[in-house]
C-alpha cells in the first residue's frame, strides 16, 4: 500500500478512535498488547492492515507519533475516570459526615489542592473540634484495589494525629462500603525513609485493612 495512503488512513482511523472512543481505547496504554483487548475482528484487522501492530522501528517517526497520541488519549481517559470516581467518593463522605454530625462539613478539596485532605468535619455532634478527612475511592475488587498517599498527606496526617482519618470507599454496582481508618493505622503501612532520601508517593492496598467493620452507606435523595 502506498505510504501516503497509509498515513492518511491511519489519521482517519485515529480520528475515529478519538471521537468514538471504543471500549478498548483505554487499553491503548498497553501498546501492541491492546490486540488482546479488541474482540471485534474487523477492528483488529484495521490495525493489521495499517501496520499498527508492527513492532515499532526507532526510525519510523509516523508510527511512533501515532502510538504516542494513542497512549496520551488512553491516559487522559483513565485520569478522567479516576477523577470522577474520586469525586463520587468525596460526595459520599460529605453526605455521610452530614448524617453523622448533623452539620455540613467543609469540602476543602473543592477550594484548593493545598490542604492535604479533602474534607473538614467535626469529631462528634457534641465535640466540635476539627476532624480532617482524606478520601480514597476505588471501584476495583478490594483484593486488587489500592490508593496513593502523597508526602504532603503523610506529613499532615502525622501532624494532626487522631484528628486526621481516612475514608476508604469500596464501590460496586450493589453498594458503597465505607471503612474509616485512623491515622496510626495508615502510618504503619507506609515506607520508612532511607538515609539520604525519602519517599514522595506511597501505594497502600485496600486489603491491608479489616473490612469486617465497614459501613454500607447509600445517599437517599
Amino acid at each position: 500500500m502506498d505510504g501516503d495512503l497509509i498515513l492518511l488512513q491511519r489519521e482517519l482511523f485515529w480520528r475515529y478512535i478519538s471521537n468514538k472512543q471504543p471500549i478498548w481505547t483505554k487499553f491503548l496504554l498497553k501498546g501492541l498488547k491492546v490486540k488482546n483487548s479488541i474482540s471485534d475482528v474487523n477492528e483488529r484487522q484495521i490495525f493489521n492492515d495499517l501496520g499498527l501492530f508492527t513492532n515499532i522501528d526507532s526510525t519510523d517517526d509516523s508510527l511512533i507519533q501515532w502510538w504516542s497520541r494513542a497512549k496520551s488519549l488512553a491516559r487522559s481517559i483513565e485520569n478522567k475516570q479516576l477523577t470522577e470516581i474520586g469525586n463520587f467518593g468525596e460526595r459520599l463522605s460529605l453526605a455521610y459526615e452530614k448524617e453523622r454530625t448533623g452539620k455540613n462539613p467543609l469540602h476543602v478539596a473543592y477550594l484548593s489542592d493545598s490542604f492535604s485532605y479533602d474534607i473538614e468535619s467535626i469529631r462528634e455532634k457534641k465535640d466540635t473540634s476539627p476532624l480532617f478527612i482524606e478520601v480514597k475511592t476505588s471501584t476495583k475488587n478490594r483484593r486488587f484495589a489500592s490508593f496513593f498517599i502523597t508526602r504532603n498527606e503523610y506529613e499532615t496526617c502525622k501532624k494532626q494525629g487522631s484528628n486526621y482519618v481516612f475514608h476508604l470507599w469500596s464501590i460496586d454496582s450493589k453498594q458503597n462500603n465505607l471503612l474509616i481508618v485512623n491515622s496510626d493505622e495508615i502510618l504503619s503501612k507506609l515506607p520508612i525513609d532511607s538515609e539520604g532520601g525519602k519517599w514522595e508517593v506511597a501505594s497502600v492496598s485496600f486489603n491491608q485493612f479489616h473490612w469486617d467493620n465497614c459501613i454500607s452507606f447509600e445517599v437517599i435523595n
